[in-house]
């Protein structure tokens, strides 16, 4: 029986059979292309429920002490066949609101970001699990802090990921390092993995004003990062680490018919000291955040040291970042770790990159946002949406494409006629690569943090349109109250929506020539209530907002 959406929880099962009646309930993903059930990606993981029937007319049986992660249901021992209400899909998940909502007027879009909020509700289970189905359900670290972002723009997670912030320091060992996973790790100190004990509390600083957070959190962060200092003094992150995870099943290690195979997660050590390099920064931005000048100084000076030495050790005079990938250029320009006068000539590379990949995606969970974002801060936004909206694998729209209502966890989850790379390990319900609904926000909504007013008592509001989208509206119910942005391309006019909240206020950046050419509501922008003109930047008309609804509409005709 096929529930349509594939879900973490358990079926309830209504059934009338007689004493003794065994009813077996088999639970899976995907179907063989026999119609029997996908099992081999659930490891040890039996995903079975029995239920014994006593007689006597209608039973009602739902488990309450387990739950599967599915779609399908495998219904065995019934007295005669089943009807339509036989079963029913009951969704777990920890009970945090949904408080942002993102429309474009892409279907695909759209699903994908369906598909992203399905994921994470089936993996906010007290901790934030890698996937729900099979012999794991682990709160992988890695997973947790890329995806943070987006968990934080679809729910409330301000206490969700206060507990899960104690739990990464409950898990520290006395030496600071964090473990790949929470709680009850066994591995420690992964690169991209154990920065989730810095990465986490700055999401609740940055997204809920919580100082709180990063008070309690800032002897461990710097236990962490001394740990890996007093071990590298040539600021190479070479000694010290755990597992080398890399840049987790990115495109390079897929080797998929139609696009060449170049490599498999890069150069672990420019991956290990482009992570440790970010720790550093993100250790000097919470003490400036809570008044620690000296620290503040001390680690940002650990920080550009780091960027030298990766220099130094990792670009050469061209611009060529070691190990080559995608990955790593996009890694290494997103945590600013090129050179300035490096800069273009890396990212040039980094476009052959993504030319020697048939112009496709080949990043992992770790720099597929970085990428996009390095692609639209390059000004190539036409490259990223390009990306954003492929149907080809790898891609959000190839997985859309194939029936997908979660998030996979691997780009080549299900290819027909082909099996995974990684066909015992592939969830088909994973949130990491849906973090790209962060980005979604960030460029196609245009809604920005300013780090120097956390919990949005100011923000920005920036919509960078492209890929012939024609309109996109989001609202997001910040601790302050309901943000929202919506716009819409009609050809010579361009019409944006602002909503501030009470208490808040806004940079909005509106696209336009002139101040000459935008008007709020009708009348002159210049001298419109609650607004503030500030000037002209990059194509953009630049107002101050304080708190209040306002229309904007930016002529793209010639006349004045």
């Amino acid at each position: 029986m096929d529930l349509g959406q594939n879900i973490a929880g358990v079926v309830r099962l209504e059934v009338e059979a007689p004493a003794g009646a065994a009813i077996r309930l088999r639970h899976a993903e995907m179907l063989n292309p026999d119609g029997t059930l996908y099992t081999q990606n659930l490891g040890l993981a039996k995903a079975t429920d029995e239920y014994i029937c006593k007689g006597g007319g209608k039973e009602v049986f739902q488990p309450p002490f387990t739950y599967h992660g599915f779609r399908y249901v495998e219904v065995t021992g019934l007295p005669e066949p089943p009807g339509k209400d036989l079963i029913t899909g009951v969704v777990f998940h920890t009970d945090a609101p949904i408080v942002g909502r993102l429309e474009t007027s892409d279907a695909m879009l759209n699903k994908l970001r369906d598909n992203t909020l399905w994921s994470q509700r089936a993996n906010m289970m007290t901790v934030p699990t890698d996937c729900p189905q099979r012999d794991e359900r682990l709160g992988w670290n890695g997973d947790a802090q890329v995806f943070a972002q987006t968990a934080i723009l679809n729910m409330d997670m301000s206490r969700f990921f206060a507990k899960f912030t104690d739990d990464l320091r409950d898990a520290q060992l006395p030496d600071g390092r964090f473990g790949d996973w929470n709680p009850c790790a066994n591995t420690f100190n992964a690169p991209g993995w154990a920065e989730a004990g810095l990465i986490i509390p700055w999401r609740l600083y940055e997204n809920y004003a919580n100082k709180r957070a990063l008070e309690e959190q800032f002897e461990a962060a710097r236990k962490y990062v001394e740990y890996i200092h007093v071990r590298n003094p040539d600021h190479i992150y070479r000694n010290g680490h755990g597992n080398l995870y890399g840049d987790w099943l990115c495109g390079d290690a897929i080797n998929v018919e139609g696009y060449p195979k170049h490599g498999a997660r890069g150069d672990f050590q420019v991956f290990a000291t482009t992570y440790y390099a970010y720790a550093a920064k993100l250790l000097a931005d919470m003490a400036e955040a809570l008044g620690e000048s000296k620290d503040a100084r001390k680690y940002r000076a650990l920080a550009k040291d780091i960027k030298d030495a990766f220099a130094r050790e990792f670009i050469d005079p061209n611009g060529r970042i070691q190990g080559g990938t995608q990955s790593a250029y996009a890694l290494a320009l997103y945590y600013d770790l090129v050179p300035s006068d490096l800069r273009v000539p890396a990212f040039g590379h980094l476009l052959e990159q993504l030319a020697r990949y048939d112009n496709r995606i080949s990043t992992g969970f770790m720099a597929t946002v970085p990428l996009m974002y390095v692609l639209a801060d390059m000004d190539r936004l036409d490259v990223a949406y390009s990306l954003l909206l492929s149907r080809r694998v790898p891609s959000w729209g190839f997985m859309v494409d194939a029936g997908a209502t979660t998030i996979w966890e691997t780009w080549d989850g299900y290819v027909p006629g082909r099996v995974s790379t990684t066909p015992n390990a592939t969830s088909f319900n994973h949130f990491a690569f849906g973090a790209i609904l962060e980005w979604m926000w960030r460029i196609m909504v245009g809604l920005e943090h300013d780090h120097a007013h956390p919990g949005y008592k100011h923000f920005v509001i920036q919509p960078r349109p492209g890929g012939g989208i024609q309109w996109v509206s989001g609202h997001y119910d910040s601790i302050r109250g309901r943000i929202a942005a919506a716009w819409r391309d009609e050809g010579n006019q361009f019409v944006m929506d602002v909503a501030v909240p009470p208490n808040a206020s806004a940079t909005v950046h509106v696209p336009a020539s002139s101040l000459e050419k935008v008007r709020e509501n009708g009348r002159d922008a210049a001298t419109a209530a609650g607004l503030t003109f500030v000037g002209i930047q990059n194509g953009y008309v630049l107002f101050e907002a304080g708190s209040g609804v306002y229309s904007f509409n930016a002529s793209r005709t010639n006349e004045e």
